[in-house]
C-alpha cells in the first residue's frame, strides 16, 4: 500500500474540513433553533443532560474506531489480504452491534438513575423530562457505532468523501424535526430528529460501502487474532475518551447546582466553541491517521517528527486567531447567533461568559486531540489513558474550587486549564518516546502566529470601535462580517510578512493550483 503523501493528507483534510464545516454549520443552526424556540431554561437543561449519554457513545465510538480498528484493518489488508481483512471486519462489526445493543438496554432501564446522577440539582419534574428524552435518544448509541465502523473502513481505502457527506445527515435530521414538529411536540422533536438523522447517516454509509466494496456479514469469530487485538487496544482508548467526556458531565453536575438554565448556557457555549475549530482538528487528524499509523508501525521516528511539526503548525494557524476572536467578541457572537426568541439577555450573558473562558483553552484542547493520535499511532494507548484519568481528578478539584469564585465561568475555565495540563503532560512523554523534538522550532512557529493573531485582534477592535464608538459592540451581522473580513485580511498579511511556514505552504499550493487551472 503506497504511502499517503503530504498532498494526499492535504486533499483528505480539505474533504473532511469542508464536510465538517457544513456539518458544523448545521449543528450551529440546530443550536440557534433550540435557543430561539426553547431559550436556556429548565427544559433545555433536561435535553442537555439527556443527550450527554448517547453523545458520549457517538463521539467515543467515532474516535475510538477510527484510531483503534483502522490500523489493525490496514495491517490485515497488507499482510493477510483482503479476504482475511474483511472477515476481521465482520467479526468486529458483529461484536460492536451486540455490545452497543446491550448498552442501549442498560441506558433505557437505568435512565432515571443516570439523569439523577448527571444533574442532581434539577427539580424532579425536569429530571422526569430528561428520562423520557434519554430513552428516546438511546438508539443513537447503536447507530453511531455502526456508522463509525463503516467510516473507518472507508478511511482505510482513503475514501473520505462518503463518511464526510453522510455526517451531514445527523444534524440535518434534527433541523428538519425541529422545523416540522417543534410547535406540535416541543422539545421531543429534537431526539426524534437525532434518531432519524443517525439512521440516515448509518444507512447511507453502510449501503454505499456494501455496494462499492462489500457488505458486512453476521460473523463473530472470537478466535480471530485481529478481533482480540482491536478489543484490547480499544479498551484503554475507550477509557481515555470516556474520561474526557465524563469531565463534561461533571461540569454539568456542578452547573445544575447553580440554578435553572446554567446547564443550557454552559452547553451552548461549549457547542459554539467546539464547532468553531475542533471540527477542523478532527478532520485534520482523521486525514493524517493512515500515514501516521504506517510511520509509527515502521518506527520511522524522523517521519513522525516531521508530521508533528507540520500538524502542530497548522493547528497554531487556525486555533490561535479563533481564540483571539472568541476572547474579544464572545458577547457579540452570542448576541448575533442566539439572542432571539426565548433566549433572553441573562442567558446571553451566561453563555458569553462561559465561551470566553472556553476560548482560552482552544489551542491546548486541539493539541491534546492531536497528541493522543500520535501515541495511538505508536501503539501506546496507556500514556493518553494516564493523562485522561489525572485530568479527570484535576477537573473535579478545579470545578469545586473555581465554581465558588467564578460560578459558570469557573467551570469553563477549569476545562481550559485541564487541557493545558494534558497538553504539557502528553508533549513531555511524546518527546521522550520519539526522540528530542525541536522545541525552538515549535516555539518560533507559535510566536509568529501569536503575533499575527494579536495584530489581527488590534485591527478588528479598531474597526469595531469605528462602527460603534467606545462600547465595542457592532450592532449588525453585516458590520461584524466586515470586522471579520478585515481581520482575516490583516492576519493573512501578517502571516506572510512574518513568513509563517504553514501559511506560505498553503499560498504556494493555491498558486500552483491556479497555474495548473490556467494551463488547462
Amino acid at each position: 500500500m503506497p504511502a499517503l503523501s503530504s498532498q494526499g493528507i492535504a486533499k483528505a483534510t480539505v474533504i473532511n474540513a469542508v464536510s465538517r464545516a457544513l456539518s458544523g454549520f448545521l449543528k450551529l443552526f440546530v443550536i440557534i433553533l433550540i435557543a430561539k424556540d426553547f431559550g436556556a431554561g429548565l427544559i433545555v437543561d433536561a435535553y442537555m443532560v439527556a443527550k450527554s449519554v448517547p453523545m458520549l457513545f457517538f463521539v467515543v465510538g467515532e474516535a475510538t474506531f477510527v484510531t483503534s480498528f483502522l490500523p489493525v484493518f490496514i495491517n490485515y489488508r497488507v499482510k493477510e489480504g483482503e479476504k482475511q481483512a474483511w472477515l476481521l471486519a465482520d467479526s468486529v462489526f458483529s461484536f460492536l452491534l451486540i455490545f452497543l445493543t446491550a448498552m442501549v438496554a442498560f441506558v433505557v432501564f437505568f435512565a432515571p438513575g443516570l439523569t439523577s446522577v448527571l444533574a442532581p440539582g434539577l427539580p424532579e419534574e425536569t429530571l422526569s423530562l430528561g428520562v423520557s428524552l434519554l430513552r428516546m435518544m438511546s438508539p443513537v448509541i447503536v447507530l453511531a457505532g455502526a456508522s463509525s465502523m463503516a467510516a473507518s473502513i472507508f478511511h482505510s481505502y482513503r475514501n473520505f468523501t462518503v463518511p464526510a457527506v453522510a455526517s451531514v445527515l445527523f444534524p440535518l435530521g434534527m433541523i428538519v424535526a425541529i422545523w416540522l414538529l417543534g410547535d406540535a411536540i416541543g422539545i421531543y422533536a429534537i431526539p426524534l430528529g437525532a434518531v432519524a438523522g443517525a439512521i440516515a447517516q448509518a444507512g447511507i454509509t453502510i449501503v454505499v460501502l456494501g455496494k462499492t466494496k462489500r457488505w458486512f456479514r453476521p460473523i463473530l469469530d472470537f478466535r480471530c487474532p485481529g478481533l482480540v487485538e482491536t478489543v484490547m487496544s480499544t479498551v484503554p482508548r475507550l477509557l481515555t475518551l470516556m474520561a474526557n467526556r465524563v469531565n463534561i458531565m461533571v461540569d454539568r453536575i456542578f452547573a445544575s447546582a447553580l440554578g435553572g438554565g446554567y446547564i443550557a448556557a454552559l452547553s451552548y457555549a461549549d457547542r459554539v466553541v467546539q464547532i468553531s475549530v475542533v471540527l477542523f482538528t478532527s478532520a485534520f487528524v482523521n486525514a493524517a491517521m493512515p500515514v501516521l499509523s504506517k510511520s509509527g508501525a515502521a518506527s520511522d521516528f524522523d517521519q513522525v517528527r516531521r508530521l508533528f511539526y507540520k500538524m502542530t503548525g497548522c493547528l497554531f494557524l487556525v486555533t490561535i486567531p479563533a481564540s483571539v476572536i472568541l476572547l474579544l467578541f464572545g458577547q457579540t457572537i452570542i448576541n448575533l447567533l442566539l439572542q432571539r426568541g426565548a433566549f433572553d439577555v441573562h442567558a446571553g450573558q451566561l453563555t458569553s461568559c462561559a465561551m470566553m473562558f472556553y476560548g482560552i483553552g482552544l489551542l491546548p484542547f486541539s493539541l491534546t486531540m492531536l497528541l493522543g493520535v500520535f501515541f495511538y499511532a505508536l501503539s501506546d494507548s496507556i500514556t493518553p489513558m494516564k493523562a485522561a484519568f489525572i485530568c479527570f481528578l484535576l477537573n473535579i478539584g478545579l470545578d469545586a474550587l473555581l465554581v465558588r469564585v467564578l460560578e459558570l465561568g469557573g467551570l469553563a475555565l477549569t476545562t481550559s486549564l485541564v487541557a493545558v495540563f494534558s497538553t504539557v503532560f502528553l508533549f513531555w512523554f511524546l518527546n521522550k518516546k520519539i526522540g528530542p523534538l525541536d522545541l525552538r522550532r515549535i516555539v518560533v512557529s507559535l510566536a509568529k502566529v501569536l503575533v499575527a493573531a494579536c495584530l489581527m485582534g488590534v485591527v478588528m477592535w479598531g474597526v469595531m470601535v469605528h462602527f460603534e464608538g467606545s462600547n465595542g459592540h457592532p450592532g449588525s451581522l453585516v458590520q461584524f462580517g466586515v470586522v471579520l473580513c478585515l481581520g482575516f485580511v490583516s492576519y493573512a498579511g501578517s502571516c506572510y510578512l512574518l513568513k509563517v511556514n504553514e501559511y506560505l505552504v498553503i499560498v504556494e499550493a493555491v498558486r500552483r493550483r491556479l497555474q495548473s487551472a490556467d494551463h488547462r
